[in-house]
């Protein structure tokens, strides 16, 4: 369960009333987090294949009652390979109209094996996998002696990638799911289905199995496995799709998986191109709003300190007034939104590119209005999220500047492998963290709940994460928390704090940083309830709380990552706790638009 959109096949012996209602049940499900295209193939038994796609759901839930399909085959999808239209959006067949595929994740080099198809003859309408990958298994299987089951074996044994698909071979009526590392549920019973979700196999009473890597078949016979591990598992149906009360829940969950595929949609040719740009730029700045800002912070501290480079990062509202005037052709703007669509950001872009900037858009979504304004966008391939409060997409555009920042830097290049490698292995610390920082956060939380106001402190890179902490603090659990530099906090705010007040500390890792970061904490700990986040290689925190976090110790430009994790299930925790409407806060949306002024006349 990853928001990389959804697909599904559904079979059932019994009749086509039971294979309409499911589909429908199925898009309805899979929507939520695939709303960049709908595909739907339906196979009737001597009427042949018929497929529908559109960009609007309702046109591909239209198909007529005097459909009477033996099976059906579809996709939710997110545009992480090829814009939103339908030349991108499955399904798919190959030259001989043999296969049907959908598809869904992120594949490794997908342009060269595009190219190379095209090379070969093949006719392609877009840039979706599902589409190459047809045509690649096609090629396969005119190879003398190989078979369906071993180009698809082949296919999870060495493409590179988090992916998922739904193979259907009309010569032989059998269908085949491949996952890599991308789970599909399968459903078994009275009908057979496969879902990228499982609420609809389990709310029509189907046994159910899940398959993360392998290959199996699927015949009127049954499911049978051909590579890899299927599991049997139960799922308790929640109040979101994948059986979770809260989307926001779920999304904090699938930032590791989220970081593990972003490395393969970031292809080092882009990084390289925008990289070349800034270093022949002459002023870089850095923009964003909300979480994109905190995020844009966090990417030039590293920048600052990796590269020969001062990027100037401004809020995207206040960069018109205060950055505007001094723009001159040459100087570039890296604009941070995952929606991209925010308007200030749009505002400034657009502005911008009157006085000659150029353009590097950092985004969550293909097609949007930052993409096309942008000379080179990066996608951070989070895939869609549903709650407001910005989680998952907040720690991709981290990573995705940690990565340029990388490209960018002047160190050694063994230094450079090595921060590439612990980068790409920060998916397993993200995990980690996030299951072991859950009991102390609990018990945090069941002790601060009832207060409205809180402080979130940190310093250096960590100041970033502090005012993201805050900002999902208000967001989440309506508490008015302010994220502050651990210096700043004795200028004033020191005044407020009283007996029980919640305070929680980013331990940053420089020794200076750190021993005056110990020092206010010594300085508040007799009367404030203290949560401290660290590393875990720290030796001083225990001493001063028994609300402790520790985080893998890794190189510190990634350390605020990290502890961005136990700040969002802090936030809620919290919400939980105080019963707040966790995934829609009040007046607020998914990306703000400005609305029209109170003293602008009517036309």
């Amino acid at each position: 369960m990853v928001g990389y959109g959804g697909i599904f096949l559904i079979s059932a012996s019994t009749n086509a009333d039971k294979i309409f209602k499911l589909t429908r049940e199925c898009f309805e499900s899979l929507s939520y987090y695939g709303n960049e295209g709908y595909g739907l193939a339906i196979v009737e038994s001597g009427s042949g294949l018929k497929i529908y796609r559109s960009m609007d759901i309702n046109d591909v839930l239209s198909f007529g009652n005097d459909v009477e399909p033996d099976l059906t085959v579809g996709v939710c999808r997110y545009a992480i390979h090829g814009r939103p239209a339908i030349p991108n959006t499955p399904p798919f067949s190959d030259c001989s109209k043999r296969f049907i595929i959908v598809a869904r994740g992120i594949f490794e080099n997908i342009i060269d094996l595009r190219l190379k198809l095209l090379e070969h003859g093949h006719i392609l309408e877009g840039k979706d996998p599902s589409e190459i990958l047809v045509h690649l298994i096609e090629e396969d299987i005119s190879k003398e002696g190989v078979s369906v089951e071993e180009a698809l074996c082949a296919i999870h044994q060495t493409f590179r990638g988090v992916f998922s698909l739904i193979l259907y071979d009309t010569k032989t009526n059998t269908g085949y799911v491949l996952a890599r590392d991308l789970p599909e549920y399968i459903g078994t019973g009275q009908a057979i289905v496969v879902s990228s979700e499982p609420d609809v196999i389990v709310r029509d009473g189907l046994s159910l199995m899940r398959i993360e890597n392998g290959v199996l078949r699927i015949h009127k016979g049954g499911v049978e496995l051909i590579h890899g591990d299927v599991s049997e598992l139960r799922i308790k149906l929640g109040r979101v799709v994948g059986g979770y009360d809260y989307h926001m829940e779920r999304e904090m969950l699938e930032a590791s998986l989220i970081i593990k595929g972003q490395r393969y949609a970031q292809q080092k040719e882009y990084l390289t191109i925008i990289a070349k740009l800034i270093e022949k730029s002459g002023k870089l700045f850095m923009i964003g709003s909300g979480s994109s800002y905190n995020s844009a912070l966090y990417g030039g501290y590293i920048i600052n300190e990796l590269c020969e480079m001062q990027p100037i990062v401004q809020n995207a509202t206040e960069f018109i007034y205060f950055h505007l005037n001094k723009i001159a052709p040459g100087d570039l703007i890296i604009a941070n939104s995952q929606s991209g669509r925010t308007q200030d950001v749009m505002r400034a872009v657009t502005k911008s590119r009157m006085r000659g900037a150029i353009i590097v858009g950092i985004i969550n979504h293909l097609g949007t209005p930052l993409m096309y304004a942008s000379n080179v966008y990066l996608h951070i391939a989070a895939g869609i999220e549903v709650a407001i409060p910005a989680t998952k997409t907040f720690i991709a555009q981290l990573t995705t500047f940690a990565r340029l920042a990388i490209e960018l830097s002047n160190i050694p290049e063994n230094e450079k492998i090595r921060l590439r490698k612990e980068l790409d292995d920060l998916s397993m610390y993200a995990n980690r963290t996030m299951k072991e920082c859950r009991e102390t956060i609990d018990m945090f939380a069941k002790k601060i709940y009832r207060f409205d106001d809180a402080f979130v402190l940190g310093r250096g890179a960590s100041f970033s994460i502090a005012a993201e902490g805050a900002l999902k603090l208000k967001e989440v659990a309506h508490i008015h928390a302010e994220g502050l530099d651990v210096g700043e906090f004795r200028h004033g705010t020191k005044t407020f704090v009283r007996i029980g007040y919640p305070i929680v500390f980013l331990i940053p890792q420089d020794l200076e940083a750190r021993e005056d970061t110990y020092d206010l904490v010594n300085e508040v700990r007799e009367f404030v309830d203290l949560l401290i986040i660290t590393d875990e290689s720290d030796p001083f925190a225990d001493r001063f709380s028994d609300f402790v976090v520790r985080v893998p110790r890794i190189s510190e430009i990634f350390i605020p990552i990290l502890y961005a994790i136990p700040l969002q299930y802090l936030a809620f925790r919290l919400g939980v706790l105080r019963g707040k409407p966790i995934d829609y806060p009040p007046k607020l949306s998914k990306y703000v638009a400005r609305e029209r002024s109170a003293t602008s006349k009517k036309r």
